[in-house]
């Protein structure tokens, strides 16, 4: 049976609330002027509910570096990866994340040697960090769904898509763990109901685990709607 954690991009209306209406946190520090302290951190993870996720973006300087980095080989691969990721697991252990969060930017794109940093990346996180956090990416730009979905699979990624445009596709939802992008529908009828959600559910019960990444404007009512579905 499928365990969804699900959950905004921000605390809605305070924790207490934010609480009793999602399962998970999408954590962004990256841009942030006065980030959580370790303590606080700490703090959060210690107040928040049996059960509750946080999913923790990596450090966005880590990936930057990679892009403009002109020497690819594995030991300088190696120290970039063990110096800018060393904060993001001190904030991950805080946290007892679930998941962390690798958001590309659209010059990162699907080329065979961007591929090959990444599972470098993923070995190398592998080696320092709890073994059952999935590790998600988050591409934009060039990177194809169905063909990257594949492939991160295959290398034991989690790809961050859109659950009903891969739906829409035909395309099978993974047997491992899975997480969706859920913003807003095209058209008039913008806000996602619970027969969308009873689909989607419907459509990932081969997943083993779902994080499910409530963006937009939105995110509030779609927690409300997932929460009816999956009390109990």
């Amino acid at each position: 049976m499928t365990h969804y954690y699900y959950g905004c991009d921000e605390v809605v209306q305070g924790w207490s609330r934010y609480h009793k209406l999602c399962t998970a946190l999408e954590l962004d520090l990256n841009g942030e002027k006065n980030p959580p302290t370790i303590a606080t951190l700490n703090r959060w993870r210690v107040d928040s509910p049996r059960g509750f996720a946080f999913l923790l973006h990596v450090e966005q300087d880590l990936i930057t570096s990679l892009v403009k980095s002109s020497e690819r080989t594995s030991p300088r691969l190696a120290k970039d990866i063990d110096t800018h990721l060393e904060s993001t697991f001190e904030k991950a252990r805080a946290l007892a994340a679930k998941a962390l969060i690798i958001s590309m930017p659209p010059e990162f794109t699907p080329s065979t040697d961007n591929k090959n940093l990444l599972v470098e990346l993923r070995k190398r996180i592998l080696e320092k960090q709890d073994k059952n956090r999935s590790i998600i990416l988050e591409p934009s730009g060039l990177w194809e769904r169905s063909t990257t979905l594949e492939w991160a699979e295959g290398e034991g990624f989690v790809l961050a898509h859109d659950p009903f445009m891969a739906m829409r596709d035909g395309d099978h939802c993974s047997k491992q763990d899975a997480c969706f992008v859920i913003n807003e529908r095209a058209g008039m009828r913008r806000k996602f109901d619970q027969f969308d959600f009873e689909d989607m559910l419907d459509w990932s019960a081969s997943a083993q685990r779902a994080f499910l990444l409530l963006r937009g404007r939105f995110k509030a009512h779609h927690a409300k709607e997932l929460l009816y579905l999956l009390r109990d």
